[in-house]
């Protein structure tokens, strides 16, 4: 309430939350051509009886004060923000749940590559040391023999 200069109080309304302009609206109300010598209190009436939307709107209960109110909002503001901060760490670890099975997953096929190839490796490796083997023996015998022959040779008259 503020006190005019000839002595009469007047009403200053404003928006609690700092949200709506209602003073601003209530002079523009006062300016109109066809509210001429309507009442303060009644020009104000029908400014604040305005239907408005408000993404600031909180509902007002009888019998708190508005520091109340103000806190309720805040308590529910952190709740809908821890709401959404779990809603996130949930998608998030479904992220990472789906992350690591796709590793897993690729971890085996790794796996069943490496088996396969170390498999055909081991039958590649196996063949040929049985041909280097074979090899050998022939070599051995070869030489063996020949060194009877030289042997009968040697002592041939």
């Amino acid at each position: 309430m503020r006190e005019r200069e000839d002595g009469s109080v007047g009403l200053h309304f404003r928006c609690f939350r700092q949200a709506q302009p209602i003073h601003e609206e209530l002079r523009a109300e006062l300016s109109k051509p066809s509210s001429n010598g309507v009442p303060y209190q009644v020009a104000a009436l029908e400014v604040i009886r305005r239907d408005r939307w408000c993404d600031r709107w909180f509902k007002f209960e009888p019998g708190s004060s508005l520091k109340d109110h103000l806190d309720w909002l805040h308590m529910l503001q952190l709740d809908e923000a821890r709401r959404e901060h779990e809603l996130r760490l949930a998608g998030m670890e479904a992220e990472s749940r789906k992350s690591a099975e796709k590793i897993q997953a690729d971890s085996l096929e790794i796996a069943k590559a490496l088996k396969t190839t170390t498999e055909a490796t081991g039958r590649f490796n196996t063949k040929w040391t049985r041909i280097a083997v074979a090899i050998a023996v022939a070599a051995l015998l070869a030489a063996g023999t020949a060194a009877v022959f030289e042997a009968l040779t040697y002592f041939k008259p």
